[in-house]
């Protein structure tokens, strides 16, 4: 699991370090990668909210992308996907 933001580097450390994540916040400078995925907020360099399980072969196996800064998917529905997409992997 990673996280990726528009945020410093700096930034993305201290988030990582208040919420105690246990997973990689990584920085997307510019937001090239958010703008791959087509969820670049047009004219700013920020995203919108959004949530892919990507496979090992990199095909998206399921997305969210939120409408507002605050529409993002609860941990439940993600623990699902992430749930789904290793049992398709074992079933591989």
């Amino acid at each position: 699991m990673v996280a990726i933001s528009a945020d410093s580097a700096a930034d993305s450390k201290r988030l990582r370090e208040r919420l105690g994540l246990n997973f990689p916040l990584l920085t997307d400078e510019g937001v090239a990668v958010a703008s791959a995925y087509g969820v670049a907020m047009k004219g700013e360099d920020i995203a919108v909210p959004a949530t892919f399980v990507i496979m090992p072969n990199r095909e998206v196996f399921w997305h969210y992308v939120g409408e507002t800064p605050a529409d993002r998917p609860g941990k439940l529905a993600v623990i699902e996907q992430l749930e789904a997409a290793l049992a398709e992997l074992a079933g591989s």
